[in-house]
């Protein structure tokens, strides 16, 4: 697995390939597991309530349900994914470690724990985002936005003449 940084309230795929020691994919397994664990306090995600707690989980371990032994063999998936907003004591951009377990077999060669940086800079991204189609006229007067699109509080950016593309034309 691999380090994502996804937007608060997503929802968040994850798959995991499987295989065996030689390396060939491992299909048709009932006993491949994902546990969440949060790194600001050390608690496990309960998937039954979808609460993170220190102890007295119903359901520690979410089933991996293989995608399709045909086509894709040994490809697990969660069903569903992890929907970041459905959890009840979110902590404020935090990095969740995602470990893929096999219990009680030990025929599969598992990846390494992956993490899912939840908020941080995705939410920044976002913010930046959603303002940008608003357009320069509406950023926030010292914003990132209205610093980069406008040369002084006047805002008096012109997109026919200021844009990219005008500048390019100019130039030749």
């Amino acid at each position: 697995m691999s380090s994502e940084q996804i937007k608060t309230g997503a929802v968040e795929p994850i798959m995991v390939d499987v295989t065996d020691v030689s390396g060939s994919p491992l299909p048709g397994k009932a006993d491949l597991f994902i546990r969440v664990r949060r790194n600001s306090d050390g608690w496990f995600l309960d998937w039954a309530d979808n609460t993170f707690k220190a102890s007295g989980w119903t359901t520690l371990n979410k089933l991996l349900t293989e995608v399709d032994a045909t086509n894709v063999p040994g490809l697990y998936e969660v069903i569903g994914g992890l929907d970041t907003s459905a959890i009840f004591n979110p902590a404020a951009s935090d990095t969740y470690v995602v470990s893929a377990l096999q219990t009680p077999g030990t025929d599969a060669k598992l990846p390494a724990p992956g993490e899912l940086k939840v908020g941080q800079l995705a939410d920044d991204v976002a913010k930046i985002d959603s303002v940008a189609t608003v357009g320069p006229a509406a950023a926030a007067s010292g914003s990132l936005l209205d610093r980069v699109a406008n040369k002084d509080s006047g805002k008096t950016y012109n997109q026919a003449t200021d844009s990219l593309e005008a500048i390019k034309d100019r130039a030749g």
